[in-house]
């Protein structure tokens, strides 16, 4: 299991090591996962963005969200890849993501994959860093009641290693 961890933390270093004209960013995110609408989970997550070409990126994100309670915990593990269209230009922008979304639940064990959209708001706050604050639905298929809608709220920051 870390043998291939290791390998896709390698494939998205090598990825972004300038491998298009644009700066590749990584980002960190907080916030709160309605899932199915009857867990509410706290949900922390990193991500990176990809340029591709002027206002068009690939994105991925990986997540985990929890919620303790006295009969075990529900975590869930949703990872994103998608494009990502961005409007606007320094310092405040908007983007719109749309991609595919496999989510891992445990307690109970389950495997649910569908599409998400997503649409943020960001602000340039410093040279190689822009604060977020964004909104996601999905729609998600599998699991124990083969059909099933979440959406998250989340903010954070997104970073670049060079300019």
């Amino acid at each position: 299991m870390r043998k291939h961890v290791f390998i896709v933390l390698a494939l998205l270093a090598a990825m972004g090591a300038r491998a298009f004209a644009q700066v590749t960013t990584y980002g960190v995110s907080l916030g709160a996962n309605f899932f199915e609408y009857s867990n509410t989970a706290l949900e922390t997550g990193l991500g990176v963005v990809m340029p591709l070409q002027e206002g068009l990126s690939f994105e991925a994100k990986v997540a985990y969200a929890v919620r303790p309670a006295a009969d075990g915990a529900f975590m869930a593990v949703p990872l994103q890849g998608g494009v990502r269209f961005s409007f606007g230009s320094e310092p405040v922008g908007f983007h719109c993501s749309i991609g595919l979304e496999p989510v891992f639940t445990f307690n109970p064990d389950s495997f649910r994959l569908g599409p998400y959209l997503g649409l943020e708001g960001s602000v340039r706050v410093h040279p190689f860093m822009e604060l977020f604050i964004g909104l996601e639905q999905d729609l998600l298929f599998g699991g124990p009641d083969y059909v099933s809608t979440g959406t998250r709220a989340l903010g954070g920051l997104r970073f670049s290693l060079s300019e």
